[in-house]
């Protein structure tokens, strides 16, 4: 597995945009299939794997063209939904980014960045732009109130269902940081990678 920091936080350089998450995303598989054979990867077998910010950005990157072969996508945050609709959770999120976990270049550009992209990034107008033979599986916490899966999950998986797309969705009996769930969840990431290589 290869595992990053975004550019702007937990040390990285540069300054953090939601719309860098997806430009991160694109360069780090294209590092990896550029070292392909220096880290023994199949460029051919390449998934994703992402938790709240990280979900929406998986989501985000395969609906502008990243091609990797599926998606596992654990308790995804619609921030352009949270935006436009959860300003309440919005406004506690950008305290917590302008409290110093962000390096951040002014107090406006995270709402710019939604503000300018919202359009395209709600989960709801991403079901017609993600591939349809792409599999993407969700996982979702029956008690995260932080980012409920009848809101943040549900909308874009009936749209995907209804397409009739390689989907599935899953839960687990706990809240957004699945604590104590740790170990069942990677078992059930790995059962859905190991399903998406079988039914290729």
């Amino acid at each position: 597995t290869a595992h990053f920091s975004y550019r702007g936080v937990w040390g990285s350089h540069g300054y953090y945009r939601f719309s860098y998450l997806i430009e991160d995303t694109f360069a780090v598989v294209d590092m990896l299939r550029q070292r392909a054979e220096q880290y023994r990867i199949d460029p051919e077998r390449i998934y994703l794997l992402g938790h709240s910010m990280g979900g929406f950005t998986a989501l985000n990157a395969i609906a502008d063209g990243l091609k990797v072969r599926g998606a596992v996508i654990v308790a995804p945050c619609d921030m352009a939904m949270r935006c436009q609709e959860e300003l309440t959770s919005y406004e506690k999120m950008k305290k917590t980014a302008q409290s110093g976990v962000f390096n951040l270049p002014d107090g406006k550009c995270l709402w710019e960045d939604l503000e300018l992209n919202c359009g395209k990034w709600r989960f709801d107008a991403l079901a017609d732009r993600l591939p349809p033979e792409i599999g993407l599986h969700f996982i979702g916490g029956t008690r995260d109130t932080a980012v409920p899966p009848p809101k943040h999950i549900f909308p874009l998986y009936e749209r995907l269902l209804d397409r009739g797309m390689d989907v599935s969705y899953q839960e687990l009996n706990t809240g957004h940081a699945f604590t104590g769930y740790r170990i069942t969840l990677t078992g059930m990431v790995y059962d859905l990678i190991e399903k998406m290589e079988r039914d290729r």
